[in-house]
């Protein structure tokens, strides 16, 4: 949505999923946002608790790929850990 992460916002995801997914275009913006995520993570992170990202393909956007429904499915299983 254009927004920076917040520790706010990390904390609650975690309540959801110890181990959220977080989804970035795949443009170097996308790759910068996800570079700032795992950083602001990183003082937060706790045993049994992480994240995990997709990087959507060139010109791809969250809605255009859920009216594929197989296509975010698979992007969504091959989803990248933090450590990655």
């Amino acid at each position: 949505l254009g927004t920076a992460l917040t520790e706010d916002q990390i904390l609650l995801a975690w309540r959801l999923d110890p181990e959220p997914i977080l989804c970035f275009d795949g443009d170097s913006a996308g790759l910068k946002a996800a570079a700032r995520a795992a950083e602001r993570v990183l003082p937060l992170l706790k045993p049994g608790y992480s994240l995990r990202f997709v990087f959507l393909p060139q010109g791809e956007d969250p809605d255009s790929l859920v009216r594929k429904n197989t296509e975010f499915q698979k992007l969504l299983l091959g989803a990248q850990s933090l450590l990655d």
